[in-house]
């Protein structure tokens, strides 16, 4: 009998594999990895072609989906996550359920509005305990910022589940009031959120791409940068790729584009 379980990396690793040690001795088994291919741009044409297909648009808003997915394809924060099969099934199928209007998601709201597609889902499907999720969309964010700069100051890309664990208990404790049953399964669940994969080792985890982990740390900075005076010492406390910069001024408010954009090159000199 062979069985086919669905998982995320760093749940497959840190629950299912740790189970299968504590199964009878009288049961043999092996356990087999299988990872999806990356998609190639012509496999990625193929399938927005069988997904249209299906669909009852006509030709015009088929090649506005086309020529809107091509947009996509070019852009250099998106270009590699679109090689991921399960990503670019929900980009086409978000910019299929736009309808027949022209879409105003541009690259920079993408990352944004999947991030919060993916934590609602999170949040009403997986965080629950009984009726209620015993995590909110905003404390996830909140979580997922925190994790993203601590890495960035770190200089790493990569923390112990321990340290993401101390982050779930450093909010438990000062603003989110769980305590209980509800911060222990919060605490269990700290590196087996989505957008994080097992790291180097089996105690570590990381973010699965850097868009998240850019979108993330440009989430948590921006607030602080936006009119600081201390937006040079802030940036200062750790290197920022060209890729985070970039999101950093596509998500400051317009008034505060000129000043942040005058640190980063200040920055850049330094």
């Amino acid at each position: 009998t062979c069985a086919l379980p669905i998982c995320r990396s760093t749940y497959f690793v840190q629950e299912y594999e740790a189970r299968g040690r504590f199964l009878s001795d009288d049961l043999s088994y092996t356990i087999e990895q299988v990872f999806l291919k990356s998609w190639t741009q012509n496999d990625q044409e193929k399938f927005v072609e069988i997904a249209l297909s299906s669909t009852r648009m006509n030709e015009q808003e088929r090649t506005r989906i086309r020529r809107e997915f091509a947009k996509f394809q070019q852009d250099f924060q998106l270009r590699d996550l679109l090689g991921r099969p399960l990503f670019a099934r929900d980009v086409l199928y978000t910019l299929i359920d736009g309808g027949s209007k022209p879409s105003d998601l541009t690259a920079d709201r993408l990352i944004p509005y999947l991030s919060g597609e993916y934590l609602r889902r999170e949040v009403e499907e997986k965080l629950r305990a009984g009726e209620e999720a015993f995590l909110t969309m905003e404390q996830l964010e909140e979580y997922y910022r925190h994790l993203a700069e601590e890495m960035w100051e770190l200089e790493t890309r990569e923390l112990d589940v321990g340290e993401a664990e101390a982050i779930i208990d450093l909010y438990a404790d000062d603003s989110w009031g769980l305590s209980g049953e509800a911060r222990e399964m919060a605490r269990s669940r700290a590196a087996k959120l989505p957008f994080l994969v097992v790291g180097g080792t089996s105690r570590r985890i990381a973010f699965e791409h850097e868009v998240f982990f850019g979108y993330f740390l440009a989430s948590s900075l921006v607030p602080a940068l936006s009119g600081s005076q201390g937006a040079l010492s802030l940036l200062g406390r750790g290197r920022l790729d060209a890729m985070t910069a970039d999101l950093v001024v596509q998500m400051t408010h317009l008034e505060d584009q000129k000043s942040v954009l005058a640190t980063l090159s200040e920055l850049s000199r330094n």
